[in-house]
């Protein structure tokens, strides 16, 4: 070891054996692999050394010969290698782990490894563990994917992957690249996406809940426009992720209603589709007034123009019970969905009358709502 040049180099070394974090074999290895390196890629450990302490010591010691290699060779460190030599370092990813992923990020070359090195950079150990499970295919994908704050919105579905698999998991990710690539150039996707990257101040403690909930939100967008996509035809998602902006001074009731995904077909009425998780019955009835109004008044809806004979389809993903949450009342909602999908008249239901399906005066027609699952819904797409 006292062949080592640099004073703090050797310093390091000494200090990461004697403190326990590499033993006499790894550090022999670690030792050697400086020696046999050429003046540059000493600096790059040097460097390495200099910024992470014993945790570089660790990874010179255990990543393999190539990983070591592609750190150390330009004669400097960046973020994404201090970051995986202290995640080697801490023990929150094995060595194995550490040089799957620089193989992989390796193989990716160009702007894609780029991508991938500044999400392990930004993400930590959330970062490796996406990079290690998505297959190759989704992986491209989703660091390929370019429009609006494309960086913001990988970070923070990396970061906001929760604890718990059941709710949001890494394969919901790399469905969800898969989709992104089927709806490139579909009017709106980078505002779907936008709204994602927007909640990236949510996630730098830890995870939020809901902001969660908002971005489970646009990945149901997704999930129902991919299906329209690959089902029937691409050019039937006219629009993603429409906004209006009119408000009671324009005679239009209050709250912003807005369009998950337009569907327009021809000889068929267009469809405005909102993709639910959990809501309220009178958010629900207030929207598809809202939507009778601007239909009435001929208003578009961020440069669209709504056909007058649109149906509002409330797509729910898990069952119906869903839609009662999380203040809604049952016997209304169930009632609702009757109604509205054609089961039965105002006149029938005891537990709906003509006041409960009103806002404002404003009342929607029979016609202009309908409630489905998002398992029916795709059923339906397949079929036509």
């Amino acid at each position: 070891m006292y062949e080592i040049d640099t004073d703090a180099t050797r310093r390091q070394f000494t200090e990461a054996y004697e403190s326990g974090e590499v033993d006499s074999e790894e550090l022999g290895t670690a030792v050697s692999r400086y020696d046999d390196m050429d003046a540059q890629a000493q600096d790059g450990a040097d460097e390495l050394l200099t910024e992470t302490g014993d945790d570089g010591a660790e990874f010179l010691a255990r990543a393999d010969d190539d990983t070591v290699q592609r750190v150390v060779a330009d004669g400097g460190t960046d973020g994404y290698d201090e970051t995986m030599a202290d995640l080697l370092g801490d023990d929150s990813v094995d060595s194995a782990m550490v040089n799957r992923v620089d193989d992989r990020i390796s193989a990716l070359k160009g702007e894609r490894a780029k991508q991938a090195k500044d999400l392990v950079d930004e993400t930590n150990g959330q970062g490796i563990q996406l990079v290690n499970e998505l297959d190759t295919t989704e992986l491209r994908k989703f660091l390929s994917y370019s429009a609006g704050d494309a960086g913001d919105m990988r970070v923070v579905l990396t970061r906001s992957i929760p604890s718990d698999e059941n709710e949001y998991t890494r394969a919901d990710i790399g469905q969800f690249s898969d989709q992104l690539s089927t709806l490139k150039g579909v009017r709106g996707i980078g505002d779907l996406t936008d709204d994602i990257a927007n909640k990236r101040g949510k996630f730098v403690t830890g995870y939020d809940r809901g902001s969660f909930s908002s971005i489970k939100g646009s990945m149901r967008e997704a999930d129902v426009a991919d299906v329209i996509a690959t089902e029937a035809d691409i050019s039937q998602v006219r629009r993603l992720n429409a906004k209006d902006t009119f408000d009671s001074s324009e005679g239009i009731i209050g709250d912003r209603a807005e369009i998950d995904v337009y569907r327009s077909r021809s000889g068929t009425p267009d469809e405005v589709i909102d993709s639910k998780g959990a809501t309220t019955f009178r958010s629900l009835i207030r929207q598809a007034a809202r939507f009778r109004q601007l239909k009435d008044k001929n208003m578009r809806v961020d440069r669209l123009s709504v056909a007058n004979d649109a149906k509002t389809v409330y797509v729910y993903h898990g069952s119906v019970d869903s839609l009662k949450l999380p203040f809604g009342r049952p016997e209304k909602t169930e009632a609702l969905v009757k109604w509205a999908n054609g089961e039965k008249s105002l006149s029938e239901l005891e537990n709906l009358d003509r006041s409960d399906i009103t806002v404002n005066g404003v009342q929607p027609k029979q016609k202009d709502i309908e409630f489905v699952s998002f398992t029916e819904y795709k059923n339906r797409v397949e079929k036509n």
